[in-house]
């Protein structure tokens, strides 16, 4: 999207939106602060000019335009938008403009070095100047100067004036920070950096000053003392311009590589994160067998979509030794559609596999210069890559060079086939262009553009090759000799000079022209291709690109418009938004790029079908795909979980917990109908959904599109301030339901249910609303806390968060704001560990060798890591009871909401006849685990209910993952037990084979898993598992451990710290790699809102 756009922060409305046309570039755009004007600074054309616009925001209408006649304007707006001052980076002379008329009111010339930044005084009085060593400030109303100040050591690079304008602020190549009186010149402050400063900003009241580096880094000085206060460096902060305080100075935005960060002003600790999931797209390309879609996107990262049913199939990254030197050209599908290759900005060439997405390494061919695009050649079955230093033809699959063309020492700017592919037309940023034998790369003829460049077209037959030139000329040749058959010259105008088309019959000459840049005309004229006469002209119209329909029809990109249009006058068929397509004619099908997300529609119609939508994250520079969303235009979709997990819905400007909607609208069963998927997956899919709503006990029936939700809010959130000295807190709850009776209701903290996953009983008062006070306990620093009821139908309201932030008075009065911790003196609290580890079993001919071992090597590790705040309670072998595990509640249940709670069971895992999950004790029945053995259900209430907040289970056992007791119900008949694998497996009976499942596809209870995020209510603990619900645990005599405990252990002792979800991918891929695949761990439950230290 081409625009500028005003939102009103209230109520985050568009108040203002102006599109601008393609053929310009938005250079800069400014508001007063009386938000009543706006000023657009574009630039078009070669060479290049530029425009300065003004806008009415009330009238939405232009107040006044006009043409700057500087190369590099620098712009430079007052606080009332009524002022504005222009001059040309690098000259010697600026101007002061009335906004409202155009005209000048003051021109300044006495300036004695090239100029680098301009800036007005908040009261507009003042107007000062940076150049080169000097800074001059100037009288904005006479043009008188006032002061001058200098700087010998360094060049001036940024001015900031202070918000009351008694004081300016420099930065300089001299890596210092000073504060000048603005009207004498006086130097007032200095701060000292350790590297060249670039950026400069006084926050709201002057009490601090802002300085940045030239990409990231951002600093906080108090002015008072004359002091570094912060520096936020960390994060990749950024620091944009003067606007980054709150206006109270308690919170400072910072500008970060893939989203941005507040941070409290008073000790720098960070407060929110926001980061950017999607990715500008560069552009889009198909398969050549038409089944799959490739995007590319402006951070290095490329997605790839299964066209025949939706699903995302890999998202490509380059590696990190090369993300940060060098961009993605240009990608493309290999011939054989079984891998991608990519073309760098370095010239290089790499590749990865599909669909597994994996890295096959780097071709370096460096000779061509920077990649501009890659073509295949169907009959040479080769890649011809484009550079801007050369051209060469790569053999497949091996990427080897076969041919270069380096004949010219101009910048390549295109390549163009003929129509059977045996030549190719170099055209270059010269006034030559060379025609090269496909074959061999051999040069046939060049031809003389006589202009800076040209667009070559082929007539259909491939007989005539047309050179239509940006000096208004049309030149037509001998496609095999290179003769010249026709000269003519027709337009006047400067036109866009890789827009020209040819008419599918070789009639016409289709060509986008400029009319009027000051007033933004275009127009599309078209022209005999035989004469050069005008047949038509079309005001109005421009267009970057041109495709020809096999009906007489094209499509076209029309200024961020994709248009349909009737050949051969081009009438208007249908349009809608975009910037790039990519056609299929053959399937009646229509690619359009967007800003965001690629659009299919209906070629004869341009009905929207389906859209897809890459999610990723850019931290710290490095993209990493999250996967992606398939969306219907009804609204429901697909996903990978992570993808779907950024998704958010707002109830009028209130954030609503995406996972209720989610329920309703992920539904990969229906986007694979849509996109018309063989019945066999849409039906593992509807049978997929319909075991989520199963495990959440939701009656389908009830799940309709206008099912009934209950209404539920803590009717006191307006009244809770955003920080908490004491740690109690009163909510008011409130909740209603017109259709159902009221059935329980629920206070989460951080994602941990604070009433158990029961929540509290309605049901027995048979009402339909509530009102109620309850108490909760805050969690030392951020607390999101969410409130719901679930109706009779199991349907639960929609969860609006509420942010609190719980700091003691102590920390309040010492660092100027609540911390959650202070670095000195580290927050007192307790690690519980609950520890069961069982080698000898009542039952001979069942014992295991390491399970005890498991438990007290955690035990030692984590006392190395915590100390005396460690407590710790085990059981071995006889006392491993199910009444004394159960007991091991009593001490849970005294751990205070900021403590940590690890319970860890190493031992069997059982499955009974009804495939229900236990746990083995001492005296267990392995043949009928029902009899001694330990529910999964009893170990998981050990940490439902209980006070602390970051919990976390360990189960070292088989079959500890979750099973789908009806798949394999359906299959135990049928299917052989698989005995390759149970030597040294905490496990006693085989499960069904792997190849006995379904059809060589994931069961509806893998895919469960595996696309839906939320498939069941949690204790807000996180418990990873040792293994796949039908696998087996194992130990192994040289680890001495079992397998999934070895790999914890081994990051204990490698990482000194390490996050939760860390862990669970760090341990995954070590048992993993340990087991050679034979054994997965998995996750029952989701990460908890708060990813936490687990030591």
């Amino acid at each position: 999207m081409n625009a500028v756009e005003v939102i009103e922060t209230s109520s985050l409305k568009s108040i203002f939106f102006q599109p601008i046309p393609e053929s310009m570039r938005i250079v800069k755009a400014a508001l007063g602060n009386k938000n009543d004007l706006v000023h657009v600074l574009t630039s078009s054309g070669w060479p290049v000019e530029h425009v300065l616009q003004t806008f009415s925001i009330a009238s939405k209408q232009q107040v006044y335009s006009f043409k700057i006649a500087f190369e590099f304007p620098l712009l430079a707006v007052s606080s009332t938008g009524r002022q504005l001052a222009i001059a040309n980076m690098g000259s010697k002379e600026a101007r002061i403009y009335n906004a409202l008329s155009g005209e000048v009111t003051q021109t300044l010339q006495s300036i004695s070095e090239p100029i680098v930044q301009i800036a007005f005084s908040s009261n507009e009085k003042l107007l000062a100047i940076a150049s080169g060593k000097k800074v001059n400030v100037y009288d904005a109303t006479s043009g008188k100067q006032k002061a001058s100040v200098g700087n010998q050591a360094g060049q001036f690079t940024a001015i900031a004036f202070s918000n009351k304008s008694s004081q300016l602020a420099t930065v300089g190549t001299d890596k210092t920070a000073k504060i000048w009186n603005a009207e004498s010149g006086k130097l007032m402050k200095e701060f000292k950096h350790d590297e060249e400063v670039y950026r400069v900003a006084f926050t709201s009241q002057d009490n601090y000053l802002l300085t940045g580096f030239e990409y990231f880094g951002l600093i906080v000085w108090d002015i008072n003392k004359g002091t570094q206060h912060r520096n936020l460096y960390t994060g990749m902060a950024k620091l944009l311009n003067g606007k980054q305080a709150t206006p109270d100075e308690k919170l400072i935005f910072a500008s970060m590589y893939g989203g941005a960060k507040i941070h409290k002003t008073a000790n720098g600790e960070p407060v929110h994160e926001f980061l950017n999931y999607t990715a500008e797209i560069d552009h889009i390309r198909m398969s050549h067998d038409k089944k799959k879609l490739l995007s590319l996107n402006g951070q290095n990262g490329i997605d790839i979509w299964n066209l025949q049913n939706g699903q995302f199939i890999a998202g490509l990254g380059l590696p990190d030794t090369m993300r940060y030197i060098t961009i993605i050209s240009d990608a493309i599908f290999s011939a054989d559609n079984t891998s991608i290759i990519a073309g760098l900005h370095n010239g290089s060439l790499v590749r990865w596999e599909l669909p597994s997405g994996r890295y096959l390494g780097v071709y370096t061919t460096t000779e061509n210069g920077a990649v501009r695009e890659l073509r295949f050649n169907s009959k040479k079955d080769a890649l011809l890559v484009t550079g801007t230093k050369g051209v060469s033809y790569y053999a497949l699959p091996s990427l080897r060079r076969q041919v270069r063309f380096t004949g010219t020492d101009k910048e390549i700017l295109t390549t163009t086939f003929s129509p059977d592919e045996t030549q190719v037309v170099v055209n270059t940023f010269g006034d030559k262009a060379y025609v090269l034998a496909a074959e061999d790369g051999s040069l046939q003829y060049s031809i003389e553009k006589n202009s800076y460049a040209g667009t070559p077209l082929f007539s259909p037959d491939g007989k005539v090759l047309n050179i239509v030139t940006s000096n208004a000329y049309a030149v037509q040749y001998d496609a095999l000799t290179g003769k010249e058959i026709n000269k003519f010259k027709t337009w006047p105008r400067e036109f866009n000079p890789q827009g020209a088309n040819l008419s599918p019959d070789g009639k016409f000459f289709y060509i986008p022209i400029g009319v009027d840049v000051i007033k933004e005309t275009h127009a599309v004229e078209i022209h005999d291709a035989g004469t050069g006469a005008l047949a038509k002209a079309l005001p109005g119209v421009f267009f970057s690109k041109i495709a020809f329909l096999k009906n007489a029809e094209c499509v076209l990109v029309n200024n961020s418009i994709i248009e349909k249009r009737r050949l051969p006058g081009m009438e208007l068929i249908q349009q809608t938004k975009g910037t790039d397509f990519v056609l299929d004619e053959d399937n009646n099908r229509l690619f359009v790029k967007n800003q965001y997300h690629t659009e299919v529609l209906r070629l004869n119609d341009f009905l929207k079908q389906v859209s897809y939508i890459g999610i990723g994250s850019a931290e710290s520079q490095k993209f990493r795909s999250m996967g992606g969303i398939t969306l219907l235009p009804n609204g429901y979709y697909m996903g990978s979980k992570e993808a779907v997990a950024t998704l958010h819905y707002l109830k009028g400007l209130q954030p609503v917990a995406f996972d209720q909607l989610d329920i309703l609208y992920n539904r990969p069963d229906k986007v694979q109908q849509a996109l018309g998927a063989d019945a066999v997956s849409i039906e593992a899919f509807r049978t997929a959904y319909s075991k989520r709503l199963k495990k959440l006990n939701i009656d389908s029936a009830a799940l309709t599109e206008k099912y009934s939700v209950p209404q539920a809010d803590i009717a006191n959130r307006d009244e809770i301030k955003a920080e908490q000295e004491k740690a109690n807190l009163q909510l008011q709850l409130t909740a209603f339901d017109a259709a159902s009776m009221l059935h329980s209701y629920n206070v989460w903290v951080n994602g941990v249910p604070v009433y158990g996953m029961a929540g509290v009983d309605l049901k027995s008062k048979k009402t339909q609303r509530l009102d109620t006070k309850v108490n909760i306990t805050l969690s030392k620093g951020s607390n999101k806390i969410e409130m719901a009821v679930t109706n009779a139908n199991g349907i639960e309201s929609y969860r609006l968060p509420l942010y609190v932030y719980q700091g003691s008075k102590e920390e309040a009065d010492k660092f100027g704001g609540y911390q959650s911790y202070d670095p000195n003196k580290p927050i007192e609290e307790f690690v519980y560990f609950a520890g069961i580890g069982i080698n000898k079993f009542a039952e001979p001919g069942n014992n295991l060798t390491w399970s005890v071992k498991d438990i007290r090597d955690l035990c030692l590790k984590l006392k190395e890591k915590y100390g005396e705040a460690l407590i710790i309670d085990t059981l071995f072998d006889e006392m491993v009871t199910v009444n004394d595990i159960r007991n091991l509640k009593t001490r849970l249940v005294k751990s205070g909401v900021n403590d940590k709670v690890i319970v860890a069971y190493s031992g069997h895992g059982l499955l009974s006849k009804d495939f229900d999950y236990y746990l083995s004790t001492y005296d267990v029945a392995f043949s009928n685990p029902e009899k001694g053995g330990l529910p999964y259900e009893a170990l998981e209430n050990l940490l439902d209910g209980i006070p602390a907040r970051k919990k976390l289970m360990l189960i070292d056992a088989c079959h500890s993952g979750e099973v789908d007791k009806e798949t394999l119900q359906q299959l135990k008949a049928s299917a052989q037990a698989d005995t390759s694998i149970t030597q040294g497996a905490k496990g006693v009976e085989p499960l069904i084979k792997a190849d006995t499942k379904m059809l060589g596809m994931k069961n509806s209870f893998e895919l469960m898993q595996e696309l839906f995020v939320q498939v069941g209510k949690s204790t807000g603990a996180s418990i990873i598992s040792a293994a796949a619900g039908t696998q087996f645990a194992l130990e192994r005599n040289d680890l001495k451990n079992g397998v999934f405990t070895y790999s914890i252990l081994n990051a204990m002792q490698n990482e000194d710290h390490m996050k939760l979800s860390v862990l669970k991918k760090l341990v995954a891929d070590k048992v993993v790699a340990l087991t050679k695949g034979l054994q997965k761990p998995t996750s029952r439950n989701e990460t908890p809102v708060v990813d936490w230290d687990v030591w």
